[in-house]
């Protein structure tokens, strides 16, 4: 598939090339970031896209300006509601949600960098995420209880309790409170907390590490994680295993990667 999509102008994204690292930016830092209609499709178009990237290997998903996103801009067609029949007020929220399931089921491993808000839909996205890491101003909620909705919302109430386990979850949607960057690290939730200058560089650094892995290996590791969370028992586990170690074997870059272990060299994959 084309990867023109990378070089399209968008209004409120910015897309950085690493390599075969992407990084998507999302850019309303005077809205701090929150999610409006357009910055929505443009979102779709981006990750629709990605799906059928076989060039793009680990994405990073961070915020221009003071926060990583606020949520849903309160100002906007979003906010609507009382305005949307039933029909139109479904439509918005699926649009949101399966943006969601979306971002889990790429086949790219993605890292959320934050600094400041990750709100509402902004924590969505970061739990959507396989790597989280934030700075020490970054502070998250599940802000939709504190307007009048449920706490369970954008797939949170999924997520959370797999990331950070069910009581911790559930002080989370139940309060609505602010959990700032040390208790989400104590928690499980964020993989580190660094100082806003160095949020990128971890992410990179990460993204570094696993692009020396081969291409297939890093797919089906994304796909074992994802899949297996959700095994029925430790037999269905196992046989997924089973097979993703079969087919990984038979990668043309699985040799070279042995042997760029043992010689403790950088790999070059013909995958790439």
């Amino acid at each position: 598939m084309s990867n023109n999509y990378k070089h399209d102008h968008y209004q409120y994204l910015n897309i950085i090339e690493h390599g075969k690292t992407l990084e998507i930016k999302l850019n309303r830092p005077d809205k701090l970031n929150a999610i409006n209609m357009d910055m929505l499709e443009e979102l779709w178009l981006v990750f629709s896209a990605l799906n059928y990237d076989e060039d793009t290997r680990v994405i990073i998903i961070s915020g221009e300006g003071k926060a990583f996103c606020a949520g849903l801009d309160l100002e906007g067609p979003l906010a609507e509601g009382a305005n949307l029949n039933n029909k139109q007020r479904m439509h918005i929220q699926k649009r949101l949600s399966r943006l969601l399931k979306l971002i889990y089921e790429l086949p790219q491993a993605t890292i959320a960098i934050a600094n400041g808000a990750a709100c509402g839909f902004g924590l969505g996205i970061m739990c959507a995420c396989d790597l989280r890491y934030g700075d020490e101003s970054m502070k998250a909620n599940a802000a939709f209880i504190r307007l009048g909705f449920t706490g369970c919302d954008m797939g949170v109430s999924y997520f959370l309790p797999r990331i950070i386990g069910s009581t911790a979850a559930n002080e989370m949607m139940l309060t609505g409170r602010f959990y700032d960057a040390q208790k989400l690290l104590l928690n499980g939730f964020l993989a580190d907390v660094v100082t806003r200058e160095k949020l990128e560089e971890t992410a990179l650094a990460a993204a570094t590490d696993m692009l020396r892995n081969t291409p297939m290996g890093l797919r089906l590791t994304k796909e074992g994680i994802r899949v297996n969370s959700n095994a029925q028992s430790l037999e269905a586990a196992l046989a997924l295993e089973d097979r993703q170690q079969i087919l990984s074997g038979y990668s043309s870059d699985q040799m070279t990667a042995l042997m760029a272990f043992l010689s403790k060299s950088e790999p070059e994959f013909k995958d790439d």
